[in-house]
């Protein structure tokens, strides 16, 4: 199974594809570093373009790039999204306080896979899907002498944050005509949405009360179901990471085998050690055509007086890991060129 990966904008500098410029120098620069270099270079951009800093022209380069730099410190954790999960997520039906949603870890990549996508439309023509989305636990400012805010706070007073989890969609939209060329390419728009994660308060509610930004019209136009879908997705990986059956720590090939025997924990920091700090979401779910017809996922509410919220697969639906082996070509197909 191959998934599809996301590039930071350090990774495409240290490579060299956004020009001579930014790779000189970079061999021993930390993510940290060429992030206070980079966006100290966007504000003389826009201070002597605009008179402003980057922050009151463009709000959401900065935050984007602030989430990649912890993420690299984090290493650069992911999740493969298989696709037999998708469906069963996105049709979840999701009544949990959104005060219970926390990511499990303060930053994550999601990766969808390249086939067998259902985030996926088309605009003008053009077929789109959702490739990956970097999301973390954030802090948010939604409110503004009264006034609505849609923006990621960042640090700001305290007094005026709320808690929350951000979202940025990669549906490897392309920069516009000015950028091109730009990164051979691989550098692209993201879509930024956010949930609010406040009791009283659903996931529906940050959708329509909280105004989108006046970028919202600009480039491709993403489906509401899309981005409603994705937030979805995020917040039932919170209430899920916990089990076992659905969520597996990846371990490198040559440690596959003996992980599945004595599950030592010691192959999972080996992989994290050499740069792979990933997992496999739903990689053990049976692919079957009764799944695709209605939601085999619940919510349930556990613990003592049942007060936690946990998303559950009804029985059946979760198989051992050795039987993908003998799934029939068409659902399940583990292919030679699987990407981790």
């Amino acid at each position: 199974m191959q998934f599809n990966d996301y590039l930071t904008h350090y990774q495409l500098a240290k490579a060299g594809e956004m020009g001579n410029d930014f790779a000189r120098g970079l061999r021993n620069i930390t993510p940290r570093e060429f992030f206070v270099g980079y966006v100290h270079r966007l504000d003389e951009i826009s201070r002597a373009k605009f008179g402003k800093p980057i922050e009151q022209v463009d709000p959401f380069t900065p935050a984007m790039l602030t989430m990649e730099t912890e993420w690299h410190e984090a290493g650069r954790p992911y999740y493969n999204l298989w696709p037999s999960i998708i469906p069963a997520l996105t049709k979840l039906h999701m009544d949990a306080d959104s005060s219970f949603f926390r990511l499990p870890l303060d930053q994550l990549l999601i990766r969808l896979p390249v086939n067998d996508n259902s985030l996926s439309w088309e605009w003008q023509g053009k077929p789109y899907s959702v490739r990956a989305v970097l999301c973390g636990n954030v802090q948010l400012i939604t409110e503004v002498n009264g006034k609505a805010m849609s923006g990621w706070a960042g640090k700001q007073d305290p007094a005026l944050m709320k808690r929350g989890i951000a979202m940025w969609i990669d549906a490897h939209e392309p920069l516009p005509d000015a950028y091109a060329g730009l990164a051979s390419n691989r550098l692209h728009r993201m879509m930024y949405k956010h949930v609010v994660c406040e009791e009283g308060k659903s996931i529906e509610w940050s959708f329509d009360n909280i105004p989108a930004h006046d970028s919202a019209d600009v480039g491709v136009n993403y489906p509401d179901q899309v981005v409603r879908d994705v937030a979805r997705i995020v917040c039932t990986l919170c209430l899920m990471a916990e089990d076992k059956d659905l969520v597996e720590p990846i371990v490198l090939r040559s440690d596959e085998d003996k992980f599945d025997r004595t599950g030592d924990l010691g192959l999972v920091t080996k992989a994290i050690r050499r740069g792979n700090y990933g997992f496999n979401v739903g990689r053990n779910i049976e692919c079957v055509p009764h799944v695709r017809s209605a939601s085999p996922a619940a919510l349930y509410w556990t613990g003592p007086g049942r007060k936690v919220p946990r998303i559950r697969f009804r029985r059946g639906t979760v198989v051992h890991r050795k039987r993908l082996a003998s799934v029939p070509t068409g659902f399940l197909d583990m292919e030679k060129g699987e990407s981790q």
